[in-house]
């Protein structure tokens, strides 16, 4: 348990002031870009879920991927932006107390970060299984049984990494407030903080981008250098098949991109805290805004570059007597080619580590951190 020490916990609990002090027109504003992330999030990712499920065609490996993506995303902005409209408009301080307390916010934290790491492990997944499908498009290396292996692995591995933190996390009264906060080195001792962090960052971060990022241009050259062996396509089905890969790249690039506008923030601030570098609580709230329009950018996202998706959105929406406001494509040529039933590909949104905020140390040697 962290030392109840009055100058001890005022070192933990340093970045609690946070949004305490904003005036209720500036929490307005805070907290009205989260009600559309919120509702974008929650209804985009439902639907992918809904086509996946619906739509027999649609249950192919790729699409047994995105919906496991879609699943940790909707878990998370279902668990997780409640937590951050309360931080806004209270602070970091928890509502609730004791063993009660304490079991809530094992449950809040849990599942968001499981979420996270899930979503990080099953976007390098989605690259592998795109690199794959690209360089080999007449063996299907990835089959269904492999699919929900490396599905079951990606929460069972979240579930695991987690476990620490259970530990070494407890409930800290300071001024009449009660938080939440992870110290490892206390639990396990001098240095295991720094020792978890760095794990986490690398492992969770660092070598998946990389993995990405390499596996993605590898899609990309090979598409652009790609020939159809055996025979030749006629000229309508060139075309479709030249504008195809066109569609693949742009998902690509785009997907990439917003996992990088959304997340480097989060993680370069992690990196300049954990050196004892002071950030501003509004540079706090830029990198939660940009981390949860993750999960609402990602579902549509799909439905720009998937006819497939685009058509299962339409479709659902339909049903429900909702105006259906996207852009019917003309039917394109129906080939029969070796490349068939792979068009629609997707390259999930990236996605990372854990809302830890790195606080000073109420012990020596010890590294104490604030958990949201």
């Amino acid at each position: 348990m962290a030392s109840s020490n009055s100058t001890s916990n005022e070192s933990v609990v340093c970045e609690a002031p946070c949004f305490l002090h904003d005036t209720d027109l500036v929490r307005v504003f805070r907290v009205a870009p989260f009600a559309l992330i919120a509702f974008f999030a929650i209804t985009g990712n439902i639907l992918v879920l809904a086509v996946v499920w619906r739509k027999k065609t649609m249950r192919k490996t790729i699409n047994f991927f995105i919906a496991n993506m879609a699943l940790s995303d909707l878990i998370f902005s279902l668990v997780y932006i409640p937590r951050i409209v309360t931080i806004l408009s209270l602070g970091y301080k928890w509502l609730v107390h004791g063993l009660v307390g304490l079991i809530f916010c094992h449950m809040i934290s849990s599942l968001v970060e499981i979420t996270v790491i899930v979503s990080v492990l099953t976007i390098v997944a989605i690259s592998v299984e795109r690199f794959l499908a690209v360089t080999s498009p007449l063996r299907a290396l990835v089959t269904t049984k492999i699919c929900a292996f490396v599905i079951s692995a990606a929460w069972l591995i979240a579930i695991s990494v987690k476990i620490p933190t259970l530990f070494a996390s407890s409930l800290v009264d300071f001024q009449g407030k009660t938080y939440y906060i992870v110290d490892f080195d206390l639990t396990f001792g001098a240095g295991s903080g720094q020792i978890y962090f760095k794990f986490v960052f690398i492992v969770l971060y660092a070598i998946p981008f990389l993995v990405t990022v390499l596996l993605n241009s590898a899609i990309v050259v090979t598409m652009l250098k790609r020939r159809v062996p055996g025979y030749s396509l006629s000229e309508a089905c060139n075309r479709q098949r030249e504008e195809t890969n066109r569609r693949v790249m742009r998902m690509v690039l785009v997907l990439v991109l917003a996992f990088l506008l959304c997340w480097s923030l989060y993680f370069v601030l992690m990196v300049l805290r954990k050196n004892g570098v002071r950030v501003s609580c509004d540079v706090l709230y830029l990198r939660l805004l940009l981390a949860h329009f993750n999960a609402a950018l990602t579902p549509w996202l799909y439905v720009m570059f998937s006819e497939n998706f685009r058509q299962g959105f339409e479709d659902i929406l339909s049903q429900l007597g909702c105006p259906v406001l996207f852009a019917r494509q003309s039917d394109s040529v129906q080939c029969t080619s070796i490349t068939s039933g792979r068009q629609n590909s997707a390259v999930d949104n990236f996605e990372a580590c854990f809302e830890l905020k790195t606080l000073g140390s109420p012990h020596t040697g010890s590294t104490a951190q604030l958990l949201d």
